[in-house]
């Protein structure tokens, strides 16, 4: 009787709940390919750990722009890059100083919009140290950490307090994939 009291107390303590967040986000729809040799700034950023880029498609999809932390350019849209989703605000992409089991550096893809503004227009300014900060808000983000919240906003926001909204990345050294699910 004993062995069954435990076993249902460590179940009710492992349990679920419905207020578990993924690090993942469906907030808003991703999906984009870009081989990084055609774009100076994804080329300069991605395997190098601590570097990051931003991407913005124009509103009327004919444009693309990437910015990272010595240059920005905008790239006419292909018939591929017209119908890409690009997440809430934006994307950005690149390096974080934390490596996986075999050593490898991860690559992240975060949401440019401020996740606790939660608004396509509030997006975050990247810095040269590996930071994404709000304007709006105040909130940082340590981007090279995996987008936790180093700095709480200073204003009254009725969004909740997380980090940034994240995407799953793959880049096999020359193409970088971006979608909402695995």
């Amino acid at each position: 009787m004993k062995f069954v009291w435990l076993l249902l107390s460590f179940l009710g303590l492992s349990s679920c709940s419905d207020d578990v967040t993924s690090i993942y986000s469906n907030r808003a729809p991703v999906r984009c390919y870009f081989n990084v040799v055609e774009y100076t700034e994804l080329l300069t950023v991605m395997g190098v750990p601590g570097q990051f880029a931003s991407i913005r498609g124009s509103s009327v999809k004919e444009t693309i722009t990437i910015t990272n932390n010595s240059s920005s350019t905008s790239y006419n849209a292909t018939a591929l890059s017209k119908t890409f989703l690009y997440g809430l605000g934006g994307l950005i992409v690149g390096t974080g100083e934390l490596t996986d089991r075999n050593g490898n550096f991860i690559n992240y893809c975060y949401d440019l919009a401020c996740p606790i503004c939660d608004a396509n227009n509030r997006r975050l300014t990247l810095t040269n140290d590996g930071h994404a900060n709000c304007s709006h808000c105040g909130a940082s983000f340590n981007m090279k950490q995996g987008g936790v919240n180093v700095k709480k906003p200073t204003s009254q926001t009725s969004g909740k307090l997380r980090g940034l909204y994240r995407y799953y990345i793959a880049f096999d050294g020359q193409t970088i994939s971006v979608r909402n699910h695995e």
